[in-house]
């Protein structure tokens, strides 16, 4: 078993990620550590995900959650 990564988000929320096997689990955090998401999927899918969002800036990242937009998509 690897030792899990995690990054901070803007809000003072955490992206936790365990690698298990050719999968993993990524579990969005709020910054009161309450649990909001988790989702599986393929290593190659996460490490294309946590590229797009180590490209984004902490500034960029909290416009773009004010705005509602998400990948570019205008929210609901």
């Amino acid at each position: 078993m690897t030792t899990p990564v995690q990054f901070t988000t803007f809000d003072g929320g955490t992206i936790d990620v365990d690698y298990i096997g050719n999968w993993v689990d990524i579990h969005l955090r709020a910054p009161n550590g309450r649990t909001v998401a988790t989702v599986e999927m393929s290593v190659d899918d996460a490490n294309h995900l946590i590229r797009q969002l180590e490209g984004c800036t902490p500034d960029e990242a909290e416009e773009r959650y004010i705005e509602g937009y998400s990948d570019g998509y205008e929210a609901a």
